[in-house]
């Protein structure tokens, strides 16, 4: 037996959720026109067909309205660049490295798990504005609380130590001079900050997001666009500040 197949077993077993195993690629996309799966945790390395190529195809069924929407979180052995837009190219909505540890995947499955659910959520609703200058939009962070439940101070407490995870990986892109590498992170906190109510945070970050994604290669205006994305990495980090203060202020 596959280490990280019977390690991941054990710890899903541990959070008391229902899985199914599969071999491969192949029988991955047997599995989900069978089952009704809510995550999907893919090994980007399996014979027969690799996890690339199976989430490509997943993600045609979608499309065509074959099975329903759900969060693909890939596998990989490493953690270099080209692994992860590999990953993001072929439809994964993130990933983890091997070897994966305890708490990193059960971050990631309640963390995927709990967009699914809230974006469905937003979609039912009448859009609402948020508002950029307002710290938690407390109709938003109502709306998170009632889908989370008994769950939802747990997974306050692993957005918070997520977001601070993106900060980290923005500032080294910004040391490494790999200012692409600020877009990934960037979207993950724009998109996971407006799902749990954090409006000022998310607009701020999807500025960020926005600007990195302006950068070009050799442009004339690239050194006042890296001057702009450190002057928003501080805003970042005290707004993550003031929001965590914030949601610790909330009454339970």
């Amino acid at each position: 037996k596959d280490y990280h197949q019977v390690f991941i077993k054990e710890i899903l077993e541990e959070m008391q959720v229902d899985y199914t195993i599969v071999a491969n690629g192949q029988d991955a996309l047997l599995a989900v026109q069978e089952h009704e799966f809510e995550m999907i945790i893919m090994d980007c390395l399996m014979p027969e067909m690799d996890g690339w190529e199976a989430t490509k195809q997943i993600r045609k069924f979608q499309n065509n309205n074959k099975i329903k929407q759900m969060p693909i979180c890939a596998l990989t052995a490493n953690a270099m660049k080209g692994d992860r837009d590999k990953c993001m190219n072929a439809g994964m909505n993130d990933y983890l490295t091997k070897p994966v540890r305890k708490k990193q995947l059960k971050e990631k499955v309640y963390e995927l798990i709990t967009q699914t659910k809230l974006t469905k959520s937003d979609e039912s609703q009448s859009p609402v504005d948020i508002t950029s200058d307002v710290t938690l939009d407390l109709k938003a962070v109502e709306n998170a609380r009632s889908i989370l439940k008994d769950k939802y101070n747990e997974m306050v407490g692993v957005y918070i130590n997520n977001s601070w995870e993106c900060v980290e990986e923005m500032m080294q892109a910004i040391q490494g001079n790999d200012i692409e590498a600020i877009i990934r992170p960037a979207h993950t906190l724009k998109s996971t900050s407006k799902q749990m109510g954090a409006a000022k945070l998310s607009e701020i970050a999807k500025t960020t997001e926005y600007t990195a994604k302006a950068f070009h290669k050799d442009g004339d205006e690239n050194n006042e666009i890296l001057e702009t994305i450190v002057a928003s990495m501080e805003n970042i980090k005290m707004t993550l500040s003031e929001t965590t203060r914030a949601f610790e202020e909330i009454p339970s």
